[in-house]
């Protein structure tokens, strides 16, 4: 609370992030509850990968959910993350019923698995059936491979996959202003 001039002077509070911080539920509500007290902007960045009964009881301490839609097919997702689609789009689903302004749904867009129309077309389609409108597409980068290295664990994507430049979103962010939503 040392810094909470810059906060309220810059519209600035506190982010939690991780990993996914709902799987530290208890910590999570905490700090959120005291942030809320003590007036700071609360965000979670969050994939939605967790039990719908603790997400909900989150929902009321967030301003913001940065939330994470890698795809829209439910057997791609599964086979490729390990993370179920259903579990994630009711998570959404519920923060964007308390309140769709206070959801941001980010899109990593990652060759070889979601940078297609027709698998952007779906996330979008998730976000307008939500009532959710503004989605950030995030361009694929290998930024984190030397931190693989550092651990001594193998980097688990494709290494001749450039990183992508921003200006190779252009179609995806058409698609998307096409259909109504702000894209970030």
């Amino acid at each position: 609370m040392r810094d909470r001039d810059y906060y309220r002077n810059s519209g600035g509070g506190i982010t939690l992030s991780g990993g996914e911080p709902f799987l530290q539920i208890e910590g999570a509500l905490e700090l959120l509850r005291m942030s809320k007290e003590s007036g700071l902007h609360t965000a979670v960045e969050t994939s939605g990968q967790v039990d719908p009964k603790q997400f909900a009881r989150a929902i009321a301490l967030v301003d913001l959910f940065l939330f994470d839609v890698k795809h829209c097919d439910l057997a791609v997702l599964k086979k490729v993350t390990g993370g179920d689609l259903g579990r994630i789009l009711e998570n959404l689903g519920a923060a964007a019923k308390s309140s769709p302004e206070k959801v941001l749904i980010r899109v990593p867009v990652i060759p070889k698995f979601n940078d297609d129309a027709e698998t952007m077309n779906g996330i979008f389609k998730i976000a307008v059936e939500n009532r959710v409108s503004a989605v950030q597409l995030l361009p694929y980068h290998t930024l984190g491979k030397g931190k693989y290295t550092k651990l001594g664990i193998d980097y688990p994507y494709d290494s001749d996959i450039p990183m992508m430049k921003k200006e190779q979103l252009a179609p995806f962010l058409k698609i998307g202003q096409a259909r109504g939503l702000t894209m970030i």
